[in-house]
């Protein structure tokens, strides 16, 4: 059913319109956020409909979008497979949350100034091609990516650096070993290995993790209570990325910085440090014309960024702000940015309550819940190929991706096919839908989402996501009689791989 006649028929059984909400200032959301309709907050509903249809239309893989205006909650969706209890990982948006933990330290007495020598974080240690240059280098530079390191760790260099620093035994003096190309201070250089360096100076400072120093610090006081934190070789938590939260709680992230930095009356990171990391402080020129401490800068607006379509946009002259999480491919990465603009912040038309609009409210609502579920459908009649080849087994050669032996289960009337597959000599199972609704299945500690449809009477096509993670597939499976084509695309970087298999006699998948 089109999306346009199922928000219509979810509108005209709603409810009687309600009241408008009261416009009382809100209270801080150290519990739970306020929820009001947009007008109350002086926003149009009608704008924010038209991009959640535009989104089920043609969805580039945005899973959720958060607004807040005036520390109320107008829109919240979350677009399935993502679902309203998932955390999200939010990539690179990690960043700004280790400057909030480096500005809280310093606060604290924990870290010196940002003028300090990152070569006094290392006293005793020998560092390779060392001169003038990485000498003056200061923990001010680090945080700007002004370095001038020769990394080449970020997508520019397909994050061949970035590798060769995690296959590394000591990451800080992987990076400190590393030529300074630029004169520190003079070049922003986009670097995962320069914020994995602040990461390892706030823990040798502190004695303690970025997670738990953020736990106690910053989460706590913010009443962020559910996160993850992936760790790293240098003994604590990672500091280029590895955060994963609650849209909602990235939106406490950005309110806080909103609120310059208090929360509830306690002043959690201080006002200076919110002022000085979200002001431009070096040309930057990719994701933003500027970059301060760990924060993306533009004109009335600074953010967060991270792969995949995880943003944190914060417009202190509109109150507002907005989260966006997804699985974007690297070409549609910037349309969360294009919706900010076309839609949401022009949909901001008053600094006081609109009148209601309980049409336009309803509306929203609707696609909100639409979003959220998948339309079931009777599974389209599987081809002759279906059955010939259910249960039989396919070999590959040696590849990459170390898959050995894949076989499909179809089964006559069936909603859901199972593929069972080898890689790495490990078996393993995958439910898929077939009446385009998205089964769930457990693999190697990591939730999937998958489905699949035949798109002709010899291919087989599946789509795969992890909800919660920038993870999205499509795999395209061509039958020719006892030869099967694997195709198979990651739908972020958009590179693909191809294998054959041949069928083979034995009736189960093993190693």
């Amino acid at each position: 059913m089109p999306i346009r006649l199922m928000v219509a028929l979810v509108v005209l059984l709603a409810s009687a319109p309600k009241p408008p909400d009261s416009q009382a200032a809100p209270g801080w959301p150290s519990a739970e956020w306020p929820h009001s309709e947009p007008e109350a907050q002086g926003m149009r509903s009608t704008l924010l409909a038209t991009m959640l249809e535009q989104i089920g239309g043609d969805n580039p893989g945005i899973r959720s979008v958060t607004v807040i205006r005036h520390g109320t909650v107008v829109l919240d969706a979350r677009i399935s497979p993502l679902a309203p209890g998932d955390r999200h990982d939010i990539h690179s948006c990690t960043k700004s949350v280790l400057s909030a933990l480096v500005g809280i330290a310093i606060d604290n007495g924990d870290l010196p100034g940002v003028d300090t020598r990152v070569l006094d974080f290392f006293p005793g240690h020998e560092f390779a091609h060392l001169d003038r240059d990485k000498d003056a280098m200061t923990l001010g530079h680090l945080l700007t990516m002004s370095a001038g390191l020769d990394t080449e760790d970020s997508y520019l260099y397909n994050w061949s650096g970035l590798a060769k620093m995690r296959a590394s035994d000591d990451w800080a003096q992987y990076i400190l070993d590393l030529p300074v190309v630029a004169e520190p201070g003079t070049r922003f250089e986009y670097s995962n290995g320069v914020s994995e360096l602040i990461a390892i100076i706030l823990r040798k400072a502190t004695g303690q993790s970025a997670d738990s120093y953020a736990r106690e610090h910053l989460f706590e006081p913010l009443g962020i209570v559910d996160f993850g934190w992936e760790g790293s070789r240098a003994d604590g938590s990672l500091g280029y990325s590895g955060l994963s939260l609650h849209p909602l709680d990235m939106a406490r992230l950005g309110y806080l910085y909103l609120r310059k930095g208090e929360w509830d009356g306690t002043q959690v990171v201080t006002a200076d440090w919110v002022r000085e990391s979200t002001s431009p402080r070096i040309a930057a020129g990719t994701m933003a014309d500027s970059y301060g401490y760990q924060w993306w800068v533009g004109d009335d607006m600074f953010s967060m960024q991270g792969y995949g379509g995880q943003f944190v946009y914060v417009l202190p002259a509109q109150d507002l702000v907005v989260v966006f999480t997804g699985a974007l491919s690297l070409q549609r990465y910037f349309e969360p940015s294009s919706m900010l603009n076309d839609y949401i912040t022009s949909a901001v038309t008053a600094e006081h309550a609109l009148p209601a609009n309980p049409v336009a409210a309803a509306r929203l609502d609707s696609l909100v819940r639409v979003l959220g579920t998948e339309k079931e459908e009777s599974p389209r009649p599987a081809p002759p190929t279906a059955y010939a080849v259910s249960g039989k087994n396919f070999e590959f050669a040696q590849n990459r991706m170390g898959l050995r032996r894949l076989a499909l289960h179809f089964t006559e009337g069936s909603s859901a096919a199972e593929l069972e597959f080898v890689v790495g000599g490990i078996a393993a199972q995958l439910t898929i839908g077939l009446n385009g609704v998205r089964r769930d299945s457990e693999l190697f500690g990591q939730r999937w989402a998958c489905r699949g449809n035949w798109l002709d009477g010899e291919t087989f096509v599946l789509e795969q996501e992890a909800p919660g993670k920038a993870l999205r597939r499509r795999a395209t499976l061509s039958f020719q009689g006892d030869t099967l084509t694997f195709e198979i695309r990651d739908e972020i970087t958009g590179s693909v791989e191809i294998y054959t298999a041949d069928m083979v006699t034995t009736s189960t998948v093993d190693d």
